[in-house]
């Protein structure tokens, strides 16, 4: 990436004592791309000018640093996604490097519980929100790791987690959704919003899995069975997480 040019302006010709401070930080994973912070009187801000590359896109989409103990980040996520005043100050590059979300189910007043009418509460979508907000109005076309830690009860639809790992083509799949069937990701998952018809196979292309247990027996051996791991072709590491 080029390096970041800071062009400034300034004309104090009839005034002194003037302060003018420039910082500027490289960039870290999760964190704006350049920091530039300024201070000067208000009276000078019209003859102060920034230039610096046009296009500068991210490599990676990260939310892990959210505090989801204090906010919801299905809040968060509405007023980014509808920010439309703004939309063109965050850009992406086709490929992201990796997507992370943090613990949905951090704060406290909103965590849901087990009980027998749980599937008849709302279905979550804020990730799906983001993804897809990513997909069609960022044009990113590929995620290589996607990182998510769903909600322990009530987690994001599996048909439509499949759909999104597809339609990105995710290599390195962490989505913390108990016992998550891998049936989902057979040959005949469709992309989420696409064709049904895709040909592309969701279990050809995840490398790296991870599988958050509750103790089930049976999701266990449907993991171990014929139609679990075994069908994910390419997946050279599974790493098996229980619920404590």
């Amino acid at each position: 990436m080029d390096a970041l040019r800071v062009t400034v302006k300034v004309d104090f010709s009839s005034w002194r004592d003037t302060l003018l401070t420039r910082s500027i930080s490289s960039r870290e994973p999760g964190e704006p791309t350049y920091l530039i912070s300024f201070i000067f009187p208000d009276w000078a801000s019209q003859n102060v000018q920034l230039t610096w590359p046009e296009q500068v896109r991210e490599l990676c989409f990260d939310l892990s640093r959210f505090n989801s103990n204090l906010y919801r980040v299905s809040d968060f996520v509405d007023s980014l996604i509808h920010n439309d005043e703004n939309e063109n100050l965050l850009l992406y590059e086709e490929t992201l490097l990796y997507a992370e979300f943090p613990a949905l189910d951090s704060k406290v007043d909103d965590r849901e519980t087990f009980r027998d009418n749980t599937y008849l509460i709302d279905e979550h979508e804020e990730v799906f929100d983001i993804l897809d907000w990513l997909r069609t109005k960022k044009e990113v076309q590929r995620i290589i790791e996607l990182k998510v830690l769903d909600r322990m009860v009530n987690p994001h639809n599996e048909e439509r987690i499949a759909a999104f790992v597809k339609d990105f083509g995710v290599e390195r799949l962490n989505w913390r959704c108990l016992d998550l069937s891998l049936s989902v990701f057979g040959p005949n998952v469709a992309n989420d919003k696409t064709s049904p018809n895709d040909e592309i196979k969701v279990n050809d292309k995840i490398k790296e899995l991870h599988l958050y247990s509750s103790g089930r027996r049976a999701a266990i051996d449907h993991w171990l069975g014929s139609d679990g791991i075994p069908t994910l072709t390419k997946v050279s590491l599974t790493i098996f997480r229980l619920r404590l």
